[in-house]
């Protein structure tokens, strides 16, 4: 058995030697972990779990109504297109992987300065999701906020309202508007006139089908909706009051956007639903899986349920379900008005 030196570059003197190993002998075995680091990594692995119980307890607490915009932000944009589907699913599955990763090389890797680094990127990845709720909250308060375009909007459709006459019903035209992408006015796919009788202490609500083939002002026979796209609201205000004979002395126009935000805001509507409402999301029409039973709607679940029109009844049993989350909506203001004070 021969002997072996080993030499830095540059001296003369070995700074190790010894017998050389027999040929074909295993390599020395790795010493085993102490006690004390085994510890250190059961406890950093504790507080990693601790920490991300707390952040899932907070976000209980308090961030489920941002956590709901978020998730209608997000559904908006996979809505219009504007999102691939695979950005919006495979990005936060890559972040779990890289969370989950990154926590087991802490737990029990070598390297100082890599474990910091990687302690860096898990800090990152868990402020993210708190980053993207704030920048989806930002987005979704802008649904109030009135743009010059708005204003002249309102403007223009003022010179088609009739002013309330003290003491006597006011009419109110809700017009729900299908805009997705921008640049494109959409059609107002609800057009339905709330009433409110003080006399009578009394709300009623009547729905005009959107397929309806009328006479739209200055544009000839077309569908009711169309009023919409060929000139906002004043034109669907003119044509309602021109195929009715109705006053309209007020109006609401409403996108998918602030019809889910203000139900989030509200805590959701308590609806009676009589069936299942299911659409498979590989189908050609929305998606939608909503159960039957009396239970709360918020956000996209509320948005799908007014919206879902693809039964034998069609546009009529949307509207139907229209009026009915209405009149919930008006019964249950009581609740709100209690959480409120």
């Amino acid at each position: 058995m021969g002997n072996y030196r080993v030499y830095r570059v540059g001296e003369d003197e070995p700074v190790r030697r010894g017998p050389a190993p027999p040929l074909g002998a295993p390599p020395p075995a790795r010493p085993a972990r102490s006690a004390g680091s085994r510890r250190r990594a059961l406890l950093l692995t504790a507080l990693i779990a601790l920490a991300a119980a707390a952040g899932v307890a907070l976000t209980w607490l308090y961030g489920r109504e941002a956590l709901g915009n978020a998730v209608g932000v997000l559904d908006l944009a996979e809505q219009t297109g504007r999102v691939p589907a695979w950005v919006l699913y495979g990005v936060p599955a890559l972040g779990v992987l890289v969370v989950i990763g990154v926590t087991a090389y802490l737990a029990f890797g070598r390297h100082l300065s890599l474990k910091v680094l990687s302690l860096a990127v898990v800090v990152a990845a868990l402020a993210a999701p708190g980053f993207a709720l704030g920048w989806t909250n930002g987005v979704v308060n802008t649904v109030s906020e009135r743009s010059e375009e708005v204003e002249e909007e309102v403007k223009a459709t003022a010179r088609e309202l009739k002013p309330p006459l003290p003491g006597k019903p006011v009419n109110i035209l809700l017009i729900g508007s299908d805009q997705q992408v921008e640049g494109d006015p959409g059609r107002s796919d609800t057009l339905l006139l709330v009433r409110l009788d003080p006399d009578t202490k009394s709300i009623s609500m009547l729905s005009l089908p959107r397929d309806l083939l009328v006479d739209i002002p200055g544009v000839g026979s077309a569908k009711l909706n169309e009023a919409y796209s060929y000139g906002g609201p004043a034109l669907a205000v003119e044509t309602f009051t021109a195929v009715t004979g109705v006053p309209v002395h007020h109006f609401i126009r409403i996108d998918f956007a602030g019809f889910w935000h203000s139900v989030n805001i509200l805590g959701g509507v308590y609806v009676p639903v009589d069936r299942r409402y299911y659409n498979s999301k590989y189908s050609a029409w929305k998606s939608i899986d909503i159960e039957p039973g009396y239970q709360k709607l918020r956000g996209k679940d509320a948005l799908d349920y007014v919206r879902f029109r693809h039964d034998q009844k069609g546009d009529f049993s949307r509207m139907q379900r229209q009026q009915l989350f209405l009149r919930e909506l008006q019964r249950q203001s009581g609740r709100w008005n209690r959480d409120w004070q």
